[in-house]
């Protein structure tokens, strides 16, 4: 409770000091985060058996791309990786400036994200294969938490100097993190200022929301465990909205308008339209299949469809649906609201960030 008060209250110090304070933390974040991970990786690389760690990472075993499985949750790994669907890039949109080029911007990111966990992941299973190579298969199985919370303290615990580097590994998750968490608090708080609240009032309202529903994720693992697979799965949903926005806009005018701009130094082909489609193919089977997973054989069983539980499929649409509802529900007044306000010059919105938002 301590920790998850502190990290929403910095969270919400940051931005409120606006785009300069979430500008400063970001640079002192993203690089800070680099070294780390460089540091980490570099170190699990000089361990002893390391080469190991290299090997299971990055030999291939060519018969596997026949399996669908391996297909599905390698785009799955990606769609969370990058953060699909959560919308934080709106968060900066709203500032972006009018001459960015967009297609390279998003290149980098892409690019920056992948190169990044791949460090991570040459910085945890060279660690793994070099203190504990009998039981490597049982620790690269252990999940999220275990692997994380469980196996890693004790991996840099046998290592020469290992308090000092797990401080940095677990540093490093943090900064990850809550850099993250910066841009939610300024997306739900760019919403509510749209709504006409102002800036003060809207980051209070979403930090105090923020803290009070993490609350039971704070006390209970299985709490945390269910959010984290209702709306793990639940970012499938959300990049389905997203591409279904493009589309509805008109995919070509919206690559030739907002990507294909004359400030732009990388233009973006027809392909791009054709790829759009696919995530929203992609969204659905991708939904369609873990909620399949979820349920097993038991699918229509009436434990499969129990609200709370860490792992099922009623848990998943239950929590869907209320949201989905209320917020098509509120859609409609939310548009007309802000048009309004717009039109007006009212609403809390100001004059140079209409355009651009």
């Amino acid at each position: 409770m301590i920790f998850h008060a502190i990290a929403v209250g910095l969270g919400v110090f940051v931005v409120a000091k606006g785009v300069r304070g979430i500008e400063t933390a970001a640079r002192f974040l993203i690089p800070s985060l680099i070294i780390l991970v460089v540091v980490l990786a570099v170190k699990a690389l000089t361990m002893p058996g390391a080469s190991a760690g290299l090997a299971f990472l990055f030999t291939p075993d060519f018969s596997e791309l026949g399996n669908v499985r391996i297909w599905l949750e390698a785009l799955t790994q990606n769609a969370w990786d990058t953060g699909a669907g959560w919308g934080l890039v709106l968060s900066y949109a709203v500032y972006m400036r009018a001459r960015e080029d967009t297609a390279l911007n998003a290149f980098v990111i892409g690019f920056g994200n992948n190169s990044m966990s791949l460090l991570a992941g040459i910085m945890v299973l060279c660690t793994i294969f070099s203190v504990m190579p009998q039981a490597a298969n049982e620790i690269v199985g252990a999940g999220n938490e275990g692997l994380t919370f469980i196996w890693v303290p004790q991996l840099f615990a046998q290592i020469p100097a290992g308090q000092f580097f797990m401080a940095l590994f677990f540093l490093a998750l943090v900064f990850a993190a809550w850099s993250s968490l910066v841009a939610m608090i300024e997306l739900a708080s760019r919403i509510l200022i749209d709504l006409g609240l102002t800036r003060r009032h809207a980051i209070a309202a979403v930090g105090s929301a923020g803290f009070l529903f993490g609350i039971p994720s704070a006390l209970q693992i299985g709490v945390f465990q269910n959010q984290d697979w209702v709306w793990g799965v639940g970012l499938m949903l959300s990049g389905f909205f997203f591409a279904f926005a493009v589309l509805k806009y008109g995919v070509t005018k919206w690559r030739e308008t907002f990507i294909n701009t004359p400030d732009s130094d990388v233009r973006i082909g027809a392909w791009w339209d054709w790829a759009v489609r696919l995530v929203m193919v992609e969204a659905v089977v991708l939904m369609v299949w873990w909620l399949w997973q979820a349920g097993g054989e038991d699918f229509w069983s009436a434990e499969t469809w129990t609200l709370v539980s860490s792992y099922n499929v009623g848990s998943v649409l239950i929590q869907w649906a209320v949201v989905l509802l209320a917020l098509f529900a509120l859609n409609g007044w939310m548009v007309r609201r802000i048009q309004a306000a717009r039109g007006g010059g009212e609403g809390g919105v100001p004059a140079g960030d209409a355009g651009s938002g």
